[in-house]
C-alpha cells in the first residue's frame, strides 16, 4: 500500500474506492463540460458584440519579472505567527480585506487582488479600494473583469492602476498542459490562487505562499479568529447557520481539490509554488520554513 509521510512518520496512504473514482470522475467531467461551455460563451461575447477588450492591456505583465520571486499572502491567522514586515523589500501580493492587518502599511504590497463578487453587489463597500490605496498609494489591482463595465467601478478606474482579470475556467486535470494567458478567459476561481497565476503569468519562477490555512470555518465554529486581522462580520452570519457552515465545507472540499490541480498548472508553466504558511490544510505542495527564506 501507498506510504504518506507525516509529520515524519510513514503512514499508510488512502486508496481510494471505486466511489471515490466515480465521484471524482463526475465532479471533473462537469467541470470541463461548464469550462466548454464558459470557453464559447467568452468567444461569442468577444467576436459579435466586441467585450473583454480590457484584458488584452494584461500583456503589459507577461514576463516582466522572469526568473524571480515572490510572496503571495493569504489571511490566515498563522500570519499572527510570522514576521511579515520583513517583506516589504519583496514583490508581493495581497488579497481581500488583508488592508485590516495594521502590518499591510508597512508591507505595501505591489499588487492586491479581489475577485469575490461581494464588492461588487454592495455587500463589501467599493470604498475598500479607496481604503487601500490610502494605506498603499502605489499597488496595482488585480479586479474581475466582469466588473468592468459597472457604473461602480467607472470613478475607479480612472483613479487606480487596475488589470482586469477574467478567471472563470475551473482547474481540472486538464489544465495541466494549458499555457497561462491573461489576455483571454483563464483558469482561477479562488483569490489566492488567482494571485498565484498571475505571478506566474508575470514570469516568477519560486511563488512563495504563507497565511493560507484552510481552516477558516473551523476556526469559526471553535470562537477563534479565522484570519490575520480577527473575524469578518459576514463569515460569522454564516457560520450561525447550518446551510452556511454545509456551504463553507463544500467550498473548502472544492478549494482543496483546486490546489491539486493548481499546483500541476503552475508547474507545467515554469513556476514553483512553496508552502510556507506552517500549518493548515494544504499538503500537495511543496513546503518550507517562513526563517529559511527571510533571515
Amino acid at each position: 500500500m501507498h506510504q504518506q509521510n507525516i509529520n515524519g512518520v510513514n503512514m499508510p496512504g488512502y486508496k481510494k474506492t471505486r466511489r471515490d473514482t466515480l465521484e471524482t470522475f463526475i465532479h471533473n467531467f462537469i467541470n470541463i463540460s461548464f469550462n466548454i461551455f464558459l470557453w464559447f460563451s467568452f468567444y461569442y461575447e468577444k467576436l459579435l458584440f466586441g467585450r473583454h477588450k480590457q484584458l488584452s492591456k494584461n500583456i503589459e505583465l507577461k514576463n516582466i519579472y522572469i526568473g524571480q520571486r515572490c510572496f503571495v499572502l493569504g489571511n490566515g491567522p498563522s500570519l499572527n505567527n510570522q514576521n511579515i514586515e520583513l517583506l516589504q523589500d519583496e514583490v508581493v501580493f495581497m488579497v481581500n480585506r488583508s488592508f485590516l492587518d495594521p502590518r499591510y502599511r508597512v508591507i505595501k504590497p505591489n499588487y492586491h487582488v479581489i475577485i469575490d463578487d461581494k464588492l461588487s453587489t454592495g455587500e463589501w463597500p467599493i470604498t475598500y479600494l479607496d481604503d487601500i490605496a490610502e494605506q498603499n498609494p502605489e499597488v496595482v489591482f488585480l479586479l474581475n473583469s466582469k466588473w468592468f463595465n459597472l457604473e461602480i467601478f467607472s470613478e475607479y478606474k480612472k483613479k487606480y492602476k487596475i488589470y482586469w482579470i477574467d478567471q472563470r475556467l475551473k482547474l481540472t486535470p486538464l489544465s495541466a498542459n494549458k499555457k497561462i494567458n491573461l489576455t483571454k478567459i483563464n483558469y482561477g476561481g479562488f483569490v489566492v490562487e488567482q494571485g498565484i497565476i498571475s505571478a506566474s503569468y508575470m514570469g516568477f519562477k519560486d511563488i512563495f505562499i504563507t497565511g493560507v490555512d484552510g481552516d477558516g470555518i473551523a476556526n469559526l465554529l471553535l470562537n477563534q479568529d479565522s484570519h490575520s486581522y480577527g473575524v469578518n462580520d459576514d463569515d460569522i452570519k454564516k457560520a450561525s447557520s447550518w446551510q452556511g457552515i454545509r456551504q463553507s465545507l463544500c467550498s473548502v472540499c472544492k478549494w482543496l481539490l483546486s490546489w491539486h490541480y493548481l499546483d500541476k498548472y503552475i508547474f507545467g508553466n515554469g513556476s514553483k509554488v512553496i508552502n510556507l504558511t506552517g500549518r493548515g490544510i494544504i499538503s500537495m505542495v511543496s513546503t518550507d520554513d517562513f526563517s529559511n527564506i527571510k533571515h
